[in-house]
């Protein structure tokens, strides 16, 4: 009779511990970006537009990218057809812009946005990758029409372009 009492109170316990790892973590509050503007840039992570977008990431979102993160993704003041992204560690509350201003759809040979085709981007809760899919712009470093993928490598962006192959 002894053991059976010690049995059960054991058992709740390690049932309510397992329920208690199955419940979403809270993120952490917003803390830093790590980079506000870059040279030339059009885009300011700091203010109060994207600010205010990365607040609400961080009450309304789960992490979607590289096991902790949550992608970011933000209209360009003026042009709905324009994003700028990054992307929130929800452990610590950092942010990490990616590294060019904006991204935006595909473009006709007159330099027109093609309605007919959409801009997407891929990424995934386990994957450390993440790929546009349209025209990414940065000063001196803009493509246009094709993908441009990229590797977090827990502290920046790896353009995979210039990344040689092994």
């Amino acid at each position: 009779m002894r053991s059976v009492c010690l049995w059960v109170p054991l058992t709740l316990f390690l049932s309510a511990c397992s329920w208690a790892n199955d419940e979403k973590p809270e993120n952490h509050a917003f803390q830093k970006i790590t980079e506000c503007e870059r040279d030339y840039s059009e885009v300011n992570f700091c203010d109060p537009a994207h600010v205010s977008a990365i607040k609400h990431a961080i009450r309304a979102k789960r992490p979607d990218f590289n096991g902790h993160y949550i992608f970011l993704s933000v209209t360009v003041a003026g042009d709905s057809n324009l994003r700028s992204v990054g992307i929130i560690d929800a452990l610590s509350g950092m942010v990490y812009p990616l590294p060019f201003d904006h991204f935006g759809g595909y473009v006709d040979s007159r330099g027109f946005l093609d309605k007919n085709l959409k801009q997407r981007v891929e990424y995934s809760l386990e994957s450390d990758k993440i790929c546009f899919y349209g025209s990414v712009y940065a000063y001196r470093n803009t493509f246009e029409n094709e993908p441009s993928c990229y590797v977090f490598n827990g502290v920046e962006f790896i353009d995979q372009r210039y990344t040689p192959s092994s």
